[in-house]
């Protein structure tokens, strides 16, 4: 009994020693000390009944030791943290930047002078697809069936009796409330739901361009011009701009208005997609670059013997001119992203010749009319244009919508449209 106490007291003496010299030593380093200094008493515990309490006193004096070295070391001011918080990368208060605001617009205004009837919006399963894809990504979600033009605005311009031309004071309307508003056509359906629109701005964020638009591109490779069936539009000064520029087309630039129109019986317009609101964008991307850049390319707008506007085809042919001359990187994969010049507000999405070996599919692939893509391409898609015949993966994909996230489009008794999903309802402006 008495050579257990010795040995106990040599060993807490040295231990004293040895704790003291180091005052610096991390935490866990004496943690092990003690686990082994507990084993060794343990052992000792079983090879000598009768020394177990004096032999717990001396561990217990070992472990007071510890504690009093690490309460003088705290108080000298010494590092006492453990390992981990050591190890951990020092936080600079850094904040996440606040979320985008993001709405999804679309629109229907019935054109009797087109099909000589004025009856319902119909296209409730696309509908549903804008709505379920906005509940899935928390995105606004705005349905117009207001035509916004009255009858004298459609006297003096005649084409605004075409509802394309609504989308124009459509998005002038919501586009403050927003960081970006995306325009889609009836038919311009999202093919992958589990894609945001923030992918998209994060890549153009990757190589340091920040457009003010993001365009479509249809089966022609180097062109600038494209079916306007979807745009994704920043609120900016550029943004609003284009918006400007777009309206001015549509109010007629020239004396006689845009382009020669043919009418129908009792004075309706005959339609063609020359009267669009297609043209008048490709002008205004044309209009809005050179306001911004000077770039002194600007073709002439009005031929002064006709009184229209001075183009070959409804200002396609000077659009792709334009921007070719200056330079302009066409498509919003990797290489044009590379040698795309940091000013470039304007980024067309990657024609479908490239597609094969990228997977976005770009903010559509076009299905209406032209090149048709394959049945592989299209399923890799992002979205598409595509008016009829829609493929069993996006049925399937619109009865989850239904079933799974609520979503509905459909006429109340009051004969008013609704839509919505899983109890929020989306803003129908009728």
């Amino acid at each position: 009994m008495a050579q257990s106490s010795t040995t106990c007291v040599m060993n807490h003496s040295h231990e004293t020693k040895r704790t003291a010299s180091k005052v610096s030593v991390a935490l866990h380093v004496v943690v092990l000390v003690l686990l082994i200094v507990n084993m060794i008493t343990l052992l000792r515990t079983s090879a000598k009944p009768a020394a177990t309490a004096l032999d717990y006193g001396c561990i217990t004096g070992l472990n007071q030791t510890v504690a009093n070295t690490i309460s003088t070391t705290a108080a000298h001011g010494d590092d006492v943290t453990d390992a981990s918080t050591k190890n951990r990368i020092p936080s600079h208060n850094a904040t996440k930047p606040p979320r985008l605001r993001i709405a999804l617009l679309a629109s229907f205004v019935a054109e009797p002078q087109r099909d000589g009837t004025m009856g319902k919006f119909t296209m409730h399963q696309n509908i549903i697809n804008k709505a379920c894809y906005a509940k899935i990504w928390d995105y606004d979600f705005i349905f117009y069936l207001k035509d916004m033009f009255n009858e004298e605005d459609k006297e003096k311009a005649p084409w605004l009796n075409f509802a394309g031309w609504n989308r124009v004071p459509q998005i002038q309307a919501i586009l403050d409330d927003y960081d970006w508003v995306l325009y889609g056509d009836l038919d311009h359906t999202f093919r992958d739901l589990s894609r945001p629109l923030e992918s998209f701005l994060n890549e153009f964020e990757l190589y340091n361009h920040h457009p003010s638009v993001f365009l479509p591109n249809d089966a022609m490779p180097n062109f600038f011009t494209f079916s306007t069936y979807a745009m994704l539009l920043k609120n900016d000064a550029f943004g609003h701009k284009l918006l400007k520029n777009w309206m001015k087309f549509g109010r007629g630039m020239c004396p006689n208005g845009n382009i020669p129109m043919k009418f129908l019986a009792k004075g309706r317009p005959k339609y063609s997609w020359e009267h669009s609101d297609q043209p008048g964008l490709w002008y205004a991307l044309v209009r809005t670059y050179q306001d911004f850049h000077n770039t002194g390319k600007i073709p002439q707008v009005c031929n002064k013997e006709t009184g229209y506007i001075a183009t070959e085809r409804a200002f396609g042919p000077e659009t792709n001119i334009y921007f070719r001359e200056l330079g302009t990187a066409l498509g919003h994969d990797r290489l044009p992203l590379l040698k795309m010049r940091k000013n470039q507000e304007i980024i067309w999405s990657t024609d479908i010749g490239r597609e094969a070996s990228h997977d976005w599919g770009g903010l559509g692939l076009q299905m209406n009319w032209g090149r048709h893509v394959d049945e592989q391409m299209r399923n890799r898609a992002f979205a598409l244009h595509q008016k009829k015949d829609m493929d069993e993966d996006y049925l399937d994909e619109l009865r989850m919508c239904k079933e799974n996230h609520g979503c509905f489009s459909e006429y109340n008794k009051e004969g008013k449209l609704e839509v919505g999903c899983n109890g929020r309802s989306f803003t129908v402006v009728q």
